[in-house]
């Protein structure tokens, strides 16, 4: 109760799991993963309690990105909670119109291959998985448990996250990146060029405090950019 009481759960979307918030708070530490806000449920969910299978969606995460969890109860299997989906940045969110749709897609498909087991991509072939890409098959993350993923077609910009490989037909999508669609930069590499430069022109001109403000003012405009350092 205590970790409940530590957190602001007042919210307007009920939940099943009463110890939803002490379950992500472990599953944050064990898959490496980092938060500093609420943890909070959100509308998605599937199945009723009362099923062989029943799974909300929750978040926490950074001030700069959200962390989906997949909170899950599965008849004598009991209760689970792992990564859902992790977006690098909040302005790859913002830019997901398909959110909702692929949100339903990914629930639907975890219920069907784990319990119903009937048809796992039924109806959203057509709306989600056909524009779903496996971006880089080596590229996996939080104890391996997620793939990163990306979403495109003429309505949709280029979005790309990891999602729970229990989430997503892996089978059914086509791997790499669609023509037209870029790369994501290398943030990283660019702000450490810029670091660079700070060095050297520090080296060539001696110190010099307008030069390491303006410097440093460029350096914190490169770095407030979608997926951060890592």
């Amino acid at each position: 109760m205590s970790d409940q009481l530590s957190n602001n759960t007042t919210t307007v979307h009920p939940t099943h799991f009463v110890r939803a918030v002490e379950l992500i708070k472990k599953a944050t530490e064990e898959f490496g993963l980092c938060s500093e806000n609420w943890i909070y449920p959100t509308p998605f969910r599937i199945g009723a309690p009362r099923d062989h299978y029943y799974a909300e969606i929750w978040y926490n995460g950074m001030d700069w990105q959200n962390n989906y969890w997949l909170i899950e109860e599965r008849g004598v299997d009991g209760i689970k909670c792992e990564p859902f989906v992790v977006f690098p940045h909040h302005s790859v969110e913002a830019k997901f119109n398909e959110m909702r749709e692929f949100f339903r897609a990914a629930l639907y498909y975890r219920r069907d291959t784990v319990w119903a087991k009937k048809d796992p991509i039924w109806i959203f072939n057509d709306t989600v998985w056909s524009f779903t890409w496996r971006c880089d098959p080596e590229d996996r993350k939080y104890k391996d448990s997620c793939v990163k993923v990306g979403m495109y077609h003429a309505s949709q910009p280029p979005v790309e996250f990891h999602i729970n490989e229990g989430c997503v037909p892996l089978d059914k999508i086509r791997e790499g990146r669609p023509s037209g669609a870029v790369d994501p930069p290398n943030y990283k590499s660019i702000v450490n060029d810029l670091l660079n430069e700070k060095s050297l022109m520090s080296v060539m001109m001696g110190i010099n405090p307008e030069l390491d403000a303006l410097i440093e003012k460029r350096v914190k405009l490169r770095t407030d950019i979608p997926g951060g350092l890592s």
